[in-house]
C-alpha cells in the first residue's frame, strides 16, 4: 500500500500558504464595515484579510507646468494660541495628475479615519473578523505606530495590488501620512468651496456642527470615540475630519510667528480635534503638539483619542523625461520677466559672472546671491499671479454691480415719469438720486481699477489667471460671473491697445 505521507505534506503546505495570504484566507468584507456611505467617485483599494479602504480625490488648482503649486492660507485669525495657529501661507500641489496633465493635479485622502479592524488587518498576525466594534477608529496611537501602518500597507499594496493603485508617469502611488497643508486644505473643503469659504473657521455646513462631528458633550462622544462615517461628510465627501479622534500628520510641530512657520521643531502634529474637544473649539485650523516620546516612561508617546487618516500620493521625480521637464519648468519660472523690462537679464549676467570667476570663495558668494535673487523673483511672480486673480474677481464683481446700478437708475427714471402726486414724485426723485450716486461711485471705481490693471499687469498674465479664476469660481453660481470675468479681461486688452477706447466707451461696453 503506497504511503500517504506525501499527501499529508502537500495538504500542510497548502494550509500554510493560505494562512500566509490574508487576502485569500477571507472573503471580502461587507461594505458597511469600511464604506458606510459609498459615493460614485470613491477610489477603493484592497487591504489584507479581505478588507478594503475608500479614498476621496482632492483636486488642486494648478498652472500648466510641473513646478506650479497653490498658495493657501493655513491657521485662524481668532486662534486662542496665536503662536500655534496664526494665519500663514501654505503651499500645496497634488503629486498625481489626470492623464499626465500638470494642470489637473490631485492627491487622495482616506474617506474615513482608519478603523480598528483595518488597522488589525494590516498590522496583526491574525486576520480580524469584521464587526461593528471594529468600525470604531483606531486610537491611542504613537506617531511611530501610524508611520509603520503606512509602511506596511504600502508594501502590501505594491506587492499584492499594484494594478489597483493610481500611477503617475508609470510609477504606482503609495500610502503615507498627510502633510498639514494636505490635511487642512481638504478639511476646509478644497476646491469644492470658494477662497473665502476656505478661510472660514469651519467648512460650509447645512445645519449645526452636531450633524458633522463628534465632540466632548453628552449625547455626542460621551467620553469615547464613535464608529466612523455616521455623521455627514464635508464638501469633499470626507467624514469625521473634525472631532472623534485627532489625526496624526507626517511632519513635526512648528509654531507660527509673523505669518510664517517658526524655526524651532518640536513634537508631531495632530489635527481635527477629538472627543476631548468642546463643541465651540472645533475648527479646521486646530492643531496640537504631541510628544514623540513619554518623558516618564522613555517609550513612544501614545496620546489619548489619537488616530490616523492616510493619504495616497506619488513621488516627484518619476522618470528621466519628467526630471527633464522639471528642469525646463524651473528655468522658465526663473526667467519669467515683465514685458516692460529692458536691457540684459540680470540673472544671465550674474550666471556669466559666476562662470568667469576663478576664485572659489567669490564664486560661492555669487551663487548664494543668485539663489537669493531667484527665490525672491519666484516669490514676486507668485504674488503677481495672486494679485492678478484678485483684480479679475474684483473687476467681474464691479461690472456686475455697475450694471445693476444702471438698471436701478433706468427703473427710477421711468417711475419718476409716471408719479401720481408730489409725495410720490419726491420719493421717486430721492431713489433716483441715490441710484445715480451709486452708479457714479461704481463707474469711477471700475474705471480706476481698469486703469491700474492696464499699467500693472501683462495681458498674458491676466489671460492665464483668468483660466485659474474660472476653474475655481465658474461652477459656483449661474449669475454670469464667467461672462463678467471674461468681459473685464477683454476690456483691459481693448483699453491697452486702443487709444480711442475712452471712459465713455468702456462704460458703454460694460452695459452691452
Amino acid at each position: 500500500m503506497p504511503s500517504r505521507q506525501p499527501l499529508k505534506s502537500l495538504a500542510l503546505l497548502l494550509a500554510l500558504q493560505l494562512a500566509a495570504s490574508g487576502a485569500l484566507a477571507q472573503e471580502r468584507w461587507d461594505e458597511r464595515f469600511w464604506n458606510r456611505q459609498a459615493m460614485a467617485d470613491d477610489l477603493v483599494l484592497p487591504l489584507p484579510c479581505g478588507a478594503s479602504m475608500a479614498f476621496r480625490p482632492v483636486e488642486i488648482k494648478s498652472a500648466d507646468n510641473w513646478l506650479s503649486d497653490m498658495v493657501i492660507e493655513l491657521g485662524s485669525a481668532d486662534a486662542e494660541a496665536p503662536f500655534s495657529e496664526f494665519p500663514h501661507a501654505g503651499y500645496i500641489s497634488g503629486s498625481l495628475s489626470r492623464d499626465g496633465k500638470p494642470d489637473q493635479r490631485l492627491y487622495y485622502l482616506a474617506k474615513y479615519e482608519v478603523t480598528k479592524d483595518q488597522f488589525a488587518a494590516v498590522m496583526a498576525e491574525m486576520c480580524p473578523q469584521p464587526s461593528g466594534a471594529g468600525s470604531f477608529p483606531v486610537d491611542d496611537l504613537s506617531w511611530f505606530d501610524a508611520v509603520d501602518f503606512t509602511r506596511r500597507l504600502s508594501e502590501w499594496l505594491l506587492t499584492n495590488a499594484a494594478d489597483a493603485l493610481p500611477h503617475e508617469d508609470g510609477v504606482p502611488a503609495f500610502v503615507r501620512l498627510p502633510t498639514e497643508a494636505e490635511w487642512e486644505f481638504a478639511a476646509r473643503g478644497g476646491m469644492a468651496v470658494t477662497d473665502s469659504q476656505r478661510r472660514d473657521r469651519l467648512p460650509p455646513m447645512e445645519g449645526e456642527i452636531d450633524l458633522y462631528a463628534w465632540f466632548d458633550a453628552p449625547g455626542s462622544c460621551d467620553g469615547a470615540p464613535q464608529p466612523v462615517g455616521l455623521k455627514r461628510p464635508n464638501p469633499l465627501g470626507l467624514f469625521d475630519m473634525l472631532g472623534n479622534v485627532q489625526e496624526i500628520l507626517l511632519e513635526p510641530y512648528r509654531m507660527t510667528v509673523a505669518g510664517r512657520l517658526h524655526g524651532q521643531v518640536g513634537g508631531f502634529i495632530a489635527k481635527g480635534g477629538s472627543c476631548n474637544s468642546r463643541r465651540e473649539l472645533l475648527r479646521s485650523a486646530e492643531r496640537q503638539e504631541e510628544l514623540f516620546f513619554d518623558p516618564f516612561t522613555g517609550k513612544a508617546e501614545r496620546p489619548q483619542f489619537t488616530g490616523l487618516r492616510v493619504a495616497l500620493v506619488a513621488p516627484v521625480q518619476t522618470s528621466v523625461p519628467r526630471i527633464s521637464q522639471l528642469r525646463e519648468d524651473w528655468e522658465s519660472a526663473r526667467r519669467q520677466r515683465s514685458e516692460a523690462s529692458e536691457g540684459a537679464d540680470p540673472l544671465d549676467a550674474l550666471a556669466g559672472l559666476i562662470k568667469e570667476t576663478p576664485d572659489p570663495d567669490r564664486k560661492r558668494a555669487l551663487e548664494r546671491v543668485e539663489a537669493s535673487f531667484t527665490n525672491e523673483m519666484q516669490a514676486r511672480n507668485a504674488l503677481d499671479e495672486r494679485s492678478a486673480r484678485m483684480a479679475i474677481i474684483a473687476g467681474a464683481q464691479m461690472i456686475r454691480g455697475y450694471r445693476a446700478d444702471m438698471r436701478r437708475v433706468r427703473a427710477n427714471e421711468r417711475a419718476s415719469q409716471f408719479c401720481s402726486d408730489d409725495a410720490d414724485c419726491a420719493a421717486h426723485a430721492g431713489r433716483l438720486e441715490r441710484a445715480i450716486l451709486n452708479a457714479e461711485i461704481g463707474a469711477n471705481a471700475l474705471l480706476d481699477l481698469i486703469g491700474h490693471v492696464v499699467v500693472d499687469y501683462r495681458q498674458d498674465l491676466l489671460e492665464s489667471q483668468l483660466a485659474a479664476v474660472l476653474q475655481q469660481y465658474g461652477g459656483f453660481e449661474s449669475g454670469g460671473f464667467e461672462i463678467f470675468a471674461r468681459r473685464f479681461v477683454a476690456l483691459i486688452e481693448e483699453k491697452r491697445g486702443n487709444p480711442a477706447f475712452d471712459d465713455t466707451a468702456v462704460l458703454s461696453a460694460v452695459q452691452e
